[in-house]
């Protein structure tokens, strides 16, 4: 038995597109039990690249609509669904965090973002731990608006200790990576926890600047303290739907 586990605004999840690409794309590697911990509003893309444009849409989402979308997938059997206050998270923050959160990053976004992913990574990770009543073979994180193009290669995915990605770029991990459940757990159990340290200590330039506020580089700086491998190939397995 496998996991998914959904963190992050919703954003485009309900473009039907989504939920074709998982029944296509997924559905031969049997069923899936899936967590969801998100926010209470959908928000948008900012698209990469239209800078100090990341507006927010008011679509509020409730775990009713939440439930009866993914329940759409067959072999899909929505475990638990978690929704809190972005608002809430955002006046929660200490100020050394807010003012990390407040620094525009590049031409993304005006809020360095990877600061809330990584509190959804951590916070879902946590009550995946809490909410789950069987041991899981692998569990795949996703975002809620990542459209599959190729089926997944599961059955490759052999090596305990190993986070497993597929993008062009082999720096872009999040848009979807899958890895054995304990790996899942140590890897992505205190990632937030550990947010303040990993940005005093990651190099701000490695191929971009502001290197210690890109998300990617704080899950390669992550797995490397705690032994976790990366295991990369070159297959255009999926895209982010706008």
């Amino acid at each position: 038995m496998n996991a998914i586990i959904i963190t992050g605004q919703m954003r485009t999840y309900k473009n039907p597109h989504i939920l074709n690409s998982y029944i296509n794309c997924l559905k031969k590697w049997g069923n899936f039990d899936v967590y969801i911990h998100t926010w209470d509003t959908c928000g948008k893309s900012n698209n990469h690249g239209s800078h100090f444009n990341c507006n927010y849409d008011s679509n509020k989402v409730t775990e009713d609509d939440l439930y009866k979308h993914y329940s759409q997938v067959p072999f899909f059997n929505v475990v638990d669904i978690v929704i809190e206050s972005f608002d809430d998270w955002v006046n929660s923050l200490e100020p050394k965090m807010k003012e990390i959160y407040e620094t525009p990053f590049r031409d993304h976004c005006k809020y360095t973002t990877s600061l809330c992913i990584e509190y959804k990574y951590q916070a879902g990770v946590q009550r995946f731990v809490e909410k789950k009543t069987r041991k899981y073979d692998k569990v795949l994180f996703l975002r809620s608006d990542t459209v599959f193009i190729n089926e997944i290669p599961w059955n490759t995915y052999t090596e305990r200790g190993t986070l497993y990605f597929h993008t062009i770029n082999n720096r872009c991990i999040d848009h979807g990576w899958a890895l054995d459940e304990e790996s899942a757990v140590k890897l992505f159990g205190t990632i937030y926890d550990n947010y303040y340290d990993n940005f005093k200590n990651i190099p701000e330039k490695i191929v971009e600047t502001e290197s210690n506020r890109d998300n990617n580089e704080i899950i390669r700086y992550e797995a490397e303290k705690k032994g976790i491998k990366l295991g990369h190939s070159r297959l255009y397995l999926f895209y982010i739907m706008k």
